[in-house]
């Protein structure tokens, strides 16, 4: 082992062509060394030590080497493979790259505090009791009027002109311009009337893309009350497009929006559900739901005066399945007749059944019904007007 104490500009032989192998270490904290294989190399031909590193030599070539800046130590250890600073070489080098001095800890140490300190005061107060008590009642007043992120109130964002006229054999979209949806999910309340004892109303959801190309659309057939006897639809369901228009049809006679608002929300729905909220109780309908009937009966007529060769006409809920037909007229005869349609088809034509009364003036049948909203007519076929009805129960399947 030899110690070689280079100088900068001078090329000192520390390994001579045909000695046994070791290597070279430089001792020094913190200034490098450069080695070459002949005296007064140039840059081309140097290979940079660093400082407290070390390299092997094999001994085939001389070794010269020179400080970079300064007086630098190396150690030559022939025989030797490898080599590691003690702890306190390697501390010295740590300090002589400016990483752990004194002053660099201090301010380590201080900013350290500093970030405790930001911790347990930060600027909007410590967590007293008091901002306890406050935040307990802020909060949910803050969520009452913005509402929860994932579930935003309830926003308003169509309210069509109260009593509306759409005339009949015609349709009416709302709004003019499509509407932009930017929650999953809708609630829509629905008033119609018509002057007419028999209209019915298809309400109509066409769905867009982004873009106002055209998705898919949701068809509802629903009756109308008559003229300050609305009737309340109210539904909800899943957007089902980026934006969208809702068109209002009338078929049979006039009817009239009394109300429609449509609000969005973030609940969530599986599927579009319309109910009845309210329908006067005429002599020609009754209470019921559009989608889910409420009771076993599914149609009804209270008895009513029908003049010779005249037709009743009144809407049935949207049922499926199987039900019993009951009819009767005063004529106890085999001149009623009952025949029932798709309120979607032309009125008075493509009827799917016909019934007609037995010579007692009855009508007793097994029917089956379709899912679809569908009108039923009584027809009095006696010369003299006769008094007439009819009850529709749904049975088991």
């Amino acid at each position: 082992m030899v110690l070689y104490n280079l100088q900068v500009g001078t090329y000192t032989r520390l390994v001579y062509k045909g000695e046994p192998s070791g290597i070279i270490v430089n001792r020094d904290a913190a200034n490098s060394v450069v080695l070459g294989n002949f005296d007064g190399f140039g840059p081309s031909g140097a290979n940079v030590l660093d400082a407290s590193t070390f390299v092997q030599y094999s001994g085939d070539d001389d070794v010269y080497g020179s400080a970079v800046s300064g007086t630098t130590t190396v150690d030559v250890m022939e025989g030797f493979t490898n080599w590691s600073p003690s702890p306190a070489q390697a501390a010295a080098n740590l300090i002589a790259a400016g990483i752990a001095t004194s002053a660099n800890q201090a301010s380590q140490l201080t900013q350290g505090a500093n970030q405790l300190s930001a911790i347990n005061n930060p600027s909007y107060g410590p967590a007293t009791l008091s901002r306890q008590i406050t935040q307990e009642t802020n909060i949910p007043n803050n969520m009452a009027v913005t509402g929860v992120p994932l579930l935003n109130l309830s926003s308003l964002v169509l309210s069509v002109t109260p009593n509306t006229t759409i005339t009949v054999n015609t349709s009416t979209t709302f709004p003019g311009t499509p509407l932009q949806l930017n929650q999953p999910g809708m609630e829509i309340v629905f008033q119609v009337d018509a002057a007419g004892p028999t209209s019915i109303c298809r309400f109509t959801i066409n769905w867009l893309d982004g873009l106002g190309n055209f998705l898919s659309n949701d068809n509802y057939w629903i009756y109308a009350g008559t003229t300050g006897n609305p009737h309340t639809i109210y539904a909800k369901g899943p957007t089902d497009g980026l934006q969208c228009t809702f068109q209002i049809g009338a078929y049979l006679t006039n009817v009239r929006i009394v109300k429609m608002l449509v609000y969005l929300n973030s609940k969530i729905y599986n599927q579009w559900q319309f109910e009845t909220q309210s329908m006067p109780a005429l002599a020609n309908t009754f209470n019921l739901s559009l989608i889910e009937p409420a009771a076993l009966i599914q149609g009804r007529r209270a008895a009513a005066v029908i003049a010779a060769g005249a037709t009743d006409v009144t809407c049935l809920g949207m049922y499926v399945g199987q039900a019993w037909l009951f009819g009767l007229t005063s004529s106890n005869l085999n001149d009623m007749t009952i025949k029932i349609q798709n309120a979607a088809d032309q009125f008075g034509q493509d009827f799917f059944t016909s019934y007609k009364s037995d010579g007692a003036g009855q009508i007793n049948q097994y029917i089956q019904l379709p899912r679809g909203q569908c009108l039923l007519s009584m027809v009095n076929n006696n010369a003299a007007q006769q008094t007439m009805r009819y009850m529709l129960i749904e049975t088991a399947d």
